[in-house]
């Protein structure tokens, strides 16, 4: 009866760790590293890809606070891992003092890419599109 007892206490256990697990398993795994999107560390923003122009330099503080911003907005957790077959808009490579680029961060028309992706709404991409456009 005890070894019952003791078996059924530690299914539950193993049980509810996992029910746990399941709930938060891939929370605090973003698309973007959020290191990346920390204002005080950026250096410089790279743009690769806009109206076939060579890759730009965005070096102003203000257009790399509402580009950032608005990265923010894009991030959230993952929902896929393989690169979509979509036309990409443009790259976008984010330099933090004294370090190298990061790897690009690929901008669809309605999906952010960073090694894994999401879905996101094409009205911020187009926001996106367009303070990024400004800023050049």
């Amino acid at each position: 009866m005890i070894k019952k007892k003791r078996i059924i206490i530690i299914i539950v256990i193993i049980a509810i760790g996992l029910f746990i697990y399941i709930i938060n398993g891939n929370r605090g795994k973003m698309v973007i590293y959020e290191g990346f999107l920390n204002l005080s560390e950026i250096e410089y923003l790279e743009v690769v890809g806009i109206d076939n122009k060579l890759p730009t330099k965005i070096t102003d503080t203000d257009d790399i606070q509402r580009i950032i911003l608005l990265l923010q907005q894009l991030n959230g957790p993952i929902e896929f891992e393989h690169i979509p077959s979509d036309e990409a808009l443009f790259g976008l490579s984010i330099v933090l003092k004294e370090h190298y680029p990061s790897s690009e961060i690929i901008i669809y028309q309605d999906k952010v890419f960073h090694g894994q992706g999401r879905n996101v709404s094409e009205e911020l991409v187009n926001e996106l599109v367009v303070t990024i456009e400004s800023s050049f």
